[in-house]
């Protein structure tokens, strides 16, 4: 009971209750385009994770080679499909124009990779 009570209290507070607190009252802006982001997010995990347990039936090797390339299967799958979904989105926009600064520094400072 006290696991349940814990479990729901915590997806209440952070997830529901947290969101509209900070975008109503810090950002200023309305709390239903955080929850359809969230949602269709939510979709997107859920599509992902389909698409890359259906094609890890397609892997017939067993003992720790299956489960390496498996993992490396769910890795690459997961991360494609995320990448072209949102890769016009303006956070991976941000995060895209970020890592292309830190590269660029790296390479005005002159470190020499290893």
């Amino acid at each position: 009971g006290i696991l349940w009570a814990s479990t729901i209290s915590r997806v209440l507070t952070y997830e529901i209750i947290d969101p509209f607190l900070v975008y109503r009252r810090v950002f200023h802006k309305p709390v239903l385009k955080y929850f359809c982001v969230y949602g269709m997010l939510a979709v997107l995990v859920c599509i992902d994770g389909l698409i890359s347990y259906k094609l890890s039936y397609l892997i017939t090797t067993s003992g720790i080679v299956g489960l390496i390339l498996r993992v490396l299967i769910f890795s690459v799958v997961y991360n494609l499909i995320f990448l072209a979904t949102t890769f016009s989105s303006k956070p991976a926009k941000s995060v895209f124009g970020r890592l292309k600064n830190m590269i660029g520094k790296r390479k005005k400072i002159g470190y020499k990779s290893k």
